[in-house]
């Protein structure tokens, strides 16, 4: 017998400054829902699923959008958290924990971060007749048959829709980056545009956080034929997480999906200081292609050193945090030396 459950459904203000808008200007639909008590059973189409609907759409509105934040996990059994599935309409499968293999509990709150454009995948899909979308909630492998194999105890799930015919104004057909010697270039080709400003890229070190604005090109207004754009970073990650705020005229934004780019490994190299400026603890990302010692020191404007030590560097990323909440407010040299190379980089003590 399916359990009865109390959902709690929310609207999000589509006037906000960041809402996003479909084809003429008219306001993008989002509604979402709360997943958090709900209960993943067994396999796709088990009368013990649980399902549930996300409604407040026009009939057979295009849903052009996906996102979620903030979802735990707590599997039972042999079960784990990248088993959990939210199939939408039998049509797209949302993996929250995907590759997520952890015994419970896993809160990681995990998050989409932007809206995932459905639109530019080719995964939209329409609502049905009374605006409403039906959502599944399965385990990929029967682990507990006939019970439950995870609680999900918290979590949203919001969808962006646009009435039946209508679309987001910016509809992207590629998107995608590459390497060339010491800059990364990003490419995109739109093959329609409705009042739009600026492409702007942004880049982030984890893809969920961060993002920093690598350049912006003016965008085509109107346009139904393809237009093509091109940007380099010059100055990429080992690992780039890329994504595109595409800005309309009248300042309303809508994001792409997101992509990535991964360097080949320098024999060293430091690949991250954060947050830098610091006033407590800074974290060090480095990479080395072997394993061995590495000296630290760290000093000042000066020459002076302030801080002296060392570490067995696997080959690899290697993370470490030095903790700075002595030192005097001012800019520090981070000096890393392997057996064969010594990388220096700037950071800011508040």
């Amino acid at each position: 017998m399916k359990k009865a459950i109390s959902l709690m459904v929310w609207l999000l203000a589509a006037c906000s400054t960041y809402a996003q808008t479909c084809g003429n200007g008219v306001p993008a639909e989002l509604n979402g829902i709360s997943v958090g008590g709900m209960t993943s059973w067994d396999t796709s189409g088990d009368p013990n699923n649980e399902t549930f609907n996300i409604c407040g759409f026009s009939a057979n509105a295009n849903i052009v959008g996906l996102s979620w934040s903030g979802i735990d996990l707590s599997p039972m059994g042999n079960s784990n958290c990248g088993e959990v599935v939210l199939q939408l309409e039998g049509t797209v499968n949302l993996r929250p924990a995907l590759g997520e293999n952890n015994a419970p509990p896993c809160n990681n709150g995990y998050t989409g971060g932007s809206n995932s454009n459905l639109q530019e995948l080719n995964l939209n899909f329409p609502a049905d007749n009374d605006g409403c979308v039906s959502i599944e909630i399965f385990e990929i492998i029967d682990n507990n048959s006939n019970s439950i194999d995870a609680f999900i105890d918290a979590g949203n799930v919001t969808l962006t829709g646009c009435p039946q015919g209508l679309s987001l104004p910016i509809e992207l057909t590629d998107f995608q980056g590459k390497i060339a010697n010491e800059i990364n270039i990003i490419s995109w080709t739109t093959s329609s545009e409705s009042n739009s400003a600026w492409h702007t890229l942004q880049r982030s070190a984890d893809g969920q956080a961060h993002w920093k604005e690598i350049g912006r090109l003016p965008a085509a207004g109107n346009s139904t034929e393809p237009k093509h754009y091109v940007l380099e970073d010059d100055s990429p990650l080992h690992f780039s997480f890329y994504r595109l705020k595409e800005t309309a005229l009248d300042g309303r934004v809508q994001y792409s999906r997101i992509i990535s780019v991964k360097r080949p490994l320098e024999d060293f190299l430091i690949e991250k200081l954060s947050p830098n400026p610091t006033d407590d603890v800074l974290s060090v990302t480095f990479g080395s292609q072997e394993e061995g010692e590495i000296k630290i020191e760290v000093v000042d404007t000066n020459g002076k050193k302030i801080h002296g030590s060392s570490l067995m560097a696997e080959a690899g990323l290697t993370n470490f945090d030095l903790n700075v909440g002595s030192f005097l407010p001012g800019s520090y040299f981070l000096i890393l030396e392997s057996p064969h190379s010594r990388k220096v980089k700037e950071f800011i003590k508040l």
